[in-house]
């Protein structure tokens, strides 16, 4: 199966019971364009990609109230832009919020009203409006992929779950995007332990589509989850002979794929693709030279803003740590408590409780205080799933902890890590890292 290239107009839309108060069947097909590459992460090289589709799309009808929508939600999500950092983020939320005052539909009103509180960096209440959207238009893409992202960023999987579940049902497979909404099932299930069920869901939407790959995605996490490594190994076309402790093949995917995809997408979920690898690397002792640099100067732009979702927090402070720029990684530390003095957001709330703890302790690390970074870091150990992302992305703050609990002086933390290492081969038998853990423990201590 192709990707797609024959985008839905008014009519076709209608059908589906989504009204659009535009009368241009250009900028309807143009929103499907966005949305098919926003749903399937990817650009579309004939559309000159997803950048340049919202662009035509806003040009086909200034006044086009979903164009304003999926852009600015696009901007937050993808880019942490806000009124207050962006002017042109602002410039845009303006237009839409006058836009108001034109004859919207009420699908395109409840839109309108969740693009406004994600803009103040309410994504609970944002995401609440997206869930009363789907009570009435299960088959409205925008809201299940913007809950999807947004509770993902806020690591609440089994919401994202039971929407899935909700709305499924409602779905068939000739409407398009179906099978990037089962990939993301799969995702929600594997992260919230069901596997079983997850890896069927992965596996009918690659039948159904062999691009897509946030399903290649999910049934890799699902494969890692269970300790099937073979598994997981063989669906990206090798062995696991071929990866295990193999630095440096790790390193040689880094510079050909990791990295080369976080310059072009310059995306905070990209810079914590590139920023965990690397980190990863240097906890098995891999000098991964001047990589981290690179990194540094993709989120350079984003990185002393305080508003950054707390995921992205952790994998900004990692970068500039490791690119050795000691100045902004305090700076930064100093803005995300500023951040946190006022404001009742979820965002707020997540830094106070885990979010600062996580960069104050990488900080205190890398200034040569390990057991300082346990102390901060292991009471909150719990809480760290409210940053967000996947289990398997958090794994690289827990991976920190235990190394950091290994190099403390302190007796104590050395216990503290022998217990964490215990607690993670009770999860996964088989996993080499763990194993290779264990053996520097006991080697060390």
């Amino acid at each position: 199966m192709q990707r797609r290239s024959n985008w839905r107009d008014l009519k076709e839309w209608k059908k589906l019971g989504l009204l659009f108060s535009t009368t241009s069947d250009e900028a309807c097909k143009l929103y499907d364009a966005a949305l098919s590459q926003y749903a399937g992460y990817y650009n579309d090289t004939t559309l000159e990609g997803l950048g340049k589709t919202l662009t035509k799309l806003l040009e086909a009808d200034p006044t086009a109230v979903m164009g304003y929508v999926i852009s600015l939600g696009l901007d937050v999500i993808s880019t942490a832009k806000y009124p207050n950092n962006s002017p042109q983020f602002k410039k845009q939320l303006k237009t839409l919020i006058d836009l108001k005052n034109n004859n919207l539909t009420d699908w395109e009103k409840l839109h309108v009203k969740a693009t406004e509180l994600m803009a103040d960096g309410y994504f609970f209440e944002a995401c609440a409006v997206w869930n009363e959207i789907l009570i009435d238009y299960p088959l409205d893409m925008l809201s299940v992929k913007f809950c999807f992202d947004i509770y993902i960023y806020l690591g609440v999987m089994q919401e994202v779950r039971d929407i899935l579940a909700r709305v499924i049902s409602h779905w068939t497979p000739d409407i398009p995007l179906y099978s990037y909404l089962l990939g993301y099932y799969s995702f929600a299930l594997c992260e919230t332990n069901l596997f079983h069920k997850g890896e069927l869901l992965g596996k009918k939407s690659l039948e159904l589509n062999p691009y897509d790959a946030w399903s290649t995605h999910s049934l890799v996490h699902i494969y890692h989850m269970q300790g099937k490594y073979d598994d997981g190994i063989n669906l990206l076309e090798t062995t696991v002979k071929n990866w295990e402790a193999n630095y440096q093949e790790a390193l040689d995917i880094f510079d050909s794929e990791v990295y080369l995809r976080t310059v072009k997408a310059r995306t905070p979920f990209n810079v914590a693709d590139s920023s965990s690898l690397l980190k990863r690397l240097e906890m098995e002792g891999v000098s991964v030279g001047d990589r981290w640099q690179g990194v540094y100067e993709v989120c350079h732009p984003q990185i002393l803003s305080g508003n950054n979702f707390a995921f992205s927090d952790a994998h900004f402070m990692m970068s500039a740590l490791g690119a050795k720029q000691k100045t902004d990684a305090r700076r930064m530390m100093e803005e995300i408590i500023e951040f946190m003095k006022e404001g009742n957001s979820r965002n707020h709330a997540v830094k106070r409780e885990v979010g600062a703890a996580i960069c104050q302790s990488l900080l205190a690390y890398d200034e040569g205080n390990p057991a300082k970074a346990v102390d901060i870091l292991y009471p909150v150990r719990y809480q760290i799933w409210k940053i967000g992302g996947s289990i398997a992305q958090r794994d690289v703050i827990h991976l920190f902890l235990i190394q950091a609990a290994m190099d403390s002086s302190e007796p104590r933390h050395h216990k503290i890590a022998r217990a964490l290492l215990t607690e993670r081969k009770g999860l996964v038998e088989t996993s080499p890292l763990t194993e290779r853990m264990i053996q520097k423990t006991l080697l060390a201590h």
